[in-house]
């Protein structure tokens, strides 16, 4: 059941990335500003 979950949470917190990534290539918050870029970089 855990992997099951942590599948579905991966897959969500995936797509928002590419959500966010299609808004824009960064983020105004200095924390979160390399996720979108790393995102980006796995999908090449």
């Amino acid at each position: 059941m855990s992997k099951r979950l942590m599948l579905g949470l991966t897959g969500q917190s995936e797509a928002a990335l590419d959500a966010r990534l299609a808004m824009c290539p960064t983020s105004p918050v200095r924390v979160l500003n390399g996720l979108p870029r790393t995102r980006a970089a796995t999908l090449r």
